[in-house]
């Protein structure tokens, strides 16, 4: 889902910078649906 994956990438950038070793977010819609971000 495209909404997912904005939220998911948003998250990832807003909390690489004070997270350093930050290599995943995760956003899950529903059990079946959601978005991952990994570095």
């Amino acid at each position: 889902n495209p909404t997912s994956e904005n939220l998911a990438r948003f998250i990832y950038h807003q909390l690489k910078p004070d997270l350093p070793a930050l290599c995943r977010v995760e956003v899950g819609e529903t059990c079946t649906a959601g978005a991952i971000v990994e570095a």
